[in-house]
Protein backbone atom coordinates (compact mmCIF):
# COMPACT_ATOMS: atom_id res chain seq x y z
CA UNK A 1 0.00 0.00 0.00
CA UNK A 2 2.81 2.41 0.81
CA UNK A 3 4.38 1.82 -2.61
CA UNK A 4 1.05 2.52 -4.35
CA UNK A 5 0.71 5.82 -2.48
CA UNK A 6 4.21 6.89 -3.55
CA UNK A 7 3.42 6.05 -7.17
CA UNK A 8 0.17 8.02 -6.96
CA UNK A 9 1.96 11.06 -5.49
CA UNK A 10 4.68 10.86 -8.14
CA UNK A 11 2.12 10.74 -10.97
CA UNK A 12 0.17 13.62 -9.48
CA UNK A 13 3.36 15.67 -9.14
CA UNK A 14 4.26 15.08 -12.77
CA UNK A 15 0.79 16.15 -13.90
CA UNK A 16 0.96 19.32 -11.79
CA UNK A 17 4.40 20.19 -13.19
CA UNK A 18 3.25 19.67 -16.76
CA UNK A 19 0.14 21.76 -16.27
CA UNK A 20 2.02 24.59 -14.57
CA UNK A 21 4.53 24.59 -17.44
CA UNK A 22 1.71 24.90 -19.96
CA UNK A 23 0.07 27.69 -17.98
CA UNK A 24 3.34 29.61 -17.71
CA UNK A 25 3.88 29.25 -21.43
CA UNK A 26 0.39 30.58 -22.24
CA UNK A 27 0.83 33.55 -19.89
CA UNK A 28 4.15 34.55 -21.45
CA UNK A 29 2.54 34.35 -24.89
CA UNK A 30 -0.31 36.63 -23.76
CA UNK A 31 2.13 39.07 -22.17
CA UNK A 32 4.12 39.22 -25.42
CA UNK A 33 0.96 39.94 -27.40
CA UNK A 34 -0.06 42.68 -24.97
CA UNK A 35 3.42 44.20 -25.12
CA UNK A 36 3.34 44.31 -28.94
CA UNK A 37 -0.26 45.45 -29.16
CA UNK A 38 -0.89 48.77 -30.86
CA UNK A 39 -3.61 51.19 -29.79
CA UNK A 40 -6.36 51.94 -32.30
CA UNK A 41 -5.75 55.65 -32.04
CA UNK A 42 -2.64 57.29 -33.45
CA UNK A 43 -1.87 54.52 -35.94
CA UNK A 44 -2.53 54.27 -39.64
CA UNK A 45 -4.26 50.92 -40.17
CA UNK A 46 -3.64 49.60 -43.68
CA UNK A 47 -6.47 47.49 -45.08
CA UNK A 48 -4.69 44.22 -45.84
CA UNK A 49 -7.41 41.60 -46.26
CA UNK A 50 -11.20 41.58 -46.64
CA UNK A 51 -13.34 38.42 -46.46
CA UNK A 52 -10.28 36.19 -46.74
CA UNK A 53 -9.01 37.89 -49.91
CA UNK A 54 -5.73 39.80 -49.78
CA UNK A 55 -5.99 43.28 -51.24
CA UNK A 56 -3.90 43.61 -54.43
CA UNK A 57 -0.67 45.56 -54.03
CA UNK A 58 -1.92 48.31 -56.36
CA UNK A 59 -4.86 48.95 -53.98
CA UNK A 60 -2.89 48.78 -50.70
CA UNK A 61 -3.15 52.51 -50.22
CA UNK A 62 -6.32 52.41 -48.13
CA UNK A 63 -5.81 53.33 -44.48
CA UNK A 64 -8.12 53.88 -41.54
CA UNK A 65 -7.25 56.49 -38.93
CA UNK A 66 -8.93 56.46 -35.50
CA UNK A 67 -9.15 59.67 -33.44
CA UNK A 68 -9.60 59.21 -29.69
CA UNK A 69 -10.65 62.76 -28.84
CA UNK A 70 -14.00 62.59 -30.63
CA UNK A 71 -14.18 58.84 -31.42
CA UNK A 72 -14.18 59.39 -35.16
CA UNK A 73 -12.46 57.53 -37.96
CA UNK A 74 -11.60 58.42 -41.52
CA UNK A 75 -10.37 56.42 -44.46
CA UNK A 76 -7.76 57.55 -46.96
CA UNK A 77 -6.71 56.20 -50.33
CA UNK A 78 -9.26 54.28 -52.40
CA UNK A 79 -11.84 54.59 -49.60
CA UNK A 80 -11.36 58.36 -49.26
CA UNK A 81 -14.45 59.98 -47.82
CA UNK A 82 -15.54 56.98 -45.77
CA UNK A 83 -15.90 58.49 -42.29
CA UNK A 84 -17.90 58.01 -39.15
CA UNK A 85 -17.79 57.32 -35.45
CA UNK A 86 -16.67 54.28 -33.51
CA UNK A 87 -17.49 52.92 -30.08
CA UNK A 88 -14.94 50.70 -28.38
CA UNK A 89 -15.30 48.57 -25.29
CA UNK A 90 -11.93 46.94 -24.66
CA UNK A 91 -13.15 44.95 -21.66
CA UNK A 92 -15.61 43.08 -23.87
CA UNK A 93 -13.59 43.51 -27.08
CA UNK A 94 -16.46 45.29 -28.83
CA UNK A 95 -15.97 47.69 -31.71
CA UNK A 96 -18.89 49.24 -33.56
CA UNK A 97 -18.94 51.75 -36.39
CA UNK A 98 -21.51 54.33 -37.41
CA UNK A 99 -20.92 55.58 -40.94
CA UNK A 100 -21.55 59.25 -41.69
CA UNK A 101 -22.18 59.50 -45.40
CA UNK A 102 -24.83 57.62 -47.33
CA UNK A 103 -23.66 54.94 -49.75
CA UNK A 104 -21.88 56.58 -52.66
CA UNK A 105 -22.13 54.58 -55.84
CA UNK A 106 -19.28 54.35 -58.30
CA UNK A 107 -16.53 54.61 -55.66
CA UNK A 108 -15.07 51.19 -56.47
CA UNK A 109 -15.12 47.64 -55.19
CA UNK A 110 -12.72 48.24 -52.29
CA UNK A 111 -14.79 51.19 -51.03
CA UNK A 112 -17.97 49.08 -51.17
CA UNK A 113 -16.35 46.08 -49.45
CA UNK A 114 -14.80 48.19 -46.69
CA UNK A 115 -18.08 50.01 -46.13
CA UNK A 116 -19.88 46.66 -45.73
CA UNK A 117 -17.20 45.37 -43.33
CA UNK A 118 -17.39 48.47 -41.13
CA UNK A 119 -21.19 48.24 -41.04
CA UNK A 120 -21.03 44.58 -39.89
CA UNK A 121 -18.16 44.81 -37.38
CA UNK A 122 -19.18 44.00 -33.81
CA UNK A 123 -15.96 42.71 -32.24
CA UNK A 124 -12.24 42.95 -32.77
CA UNK A 125 -9.01 41.26 -31.77
CA UNK A 126 -5.39 42.34 -31.89
CA UNK A 127 -2.39 40.24 -32.68
CA UNK A 128 0.76 42.35 -32.41
CA UNK A 129 0.50 44.81 -35.33
CA UNK A 130 -2.68 43.31 -36.78
CA UNK A 131 -6.25 44.46 -36.13
CA UNK A 132 -8.86 41.78 -36.82
CA UNK A 133 -12.37 43.11 -37.50
CA UNK A 134 -15.04 40.50 -36.82
CA UNK A 135 -18.75 39.92 -36.65
CA UNK A 136 -18.94 37.64 -33.61
CA UNK A 137 -16.45 34.88 -34.44
CA UNK A 138 -16.47 35.49 -38.21
CA UNK A 139 -13.37 37.29 -39.53
CA UNK A 140 -14.35 40.16 -41.82
CA UNK A 141 -11.07 42.02 -42.39
CA UNK A 142 -7.44 42.24 -41.35
CA UNK A 143 -5.74 45.60 -40.96
CA UNK A 144 -2.03 46.12 -40.38
CA UNK A 145 -0.55 48.95 -38.33
CA UNK A 146 1.78 51.19 -40.29
CA UNK A 147 4.74 52.97 -38.78
CA UNK A 148 4.43 56.66 -39.66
Amino acid sequence: MNRLNRLWILCLSVVVLLMSGCAANCNSCRRAQERNRRPLEGNAWLVYQIDGHTIPTAELDTEIWFHATDHTFRCTGRAEGLTGHFAQNEAEVELRFRLDAPLETGRGALYDKLRAVLAQTSTYAMDAGMLLLMDGNRLLAVLQAQDK
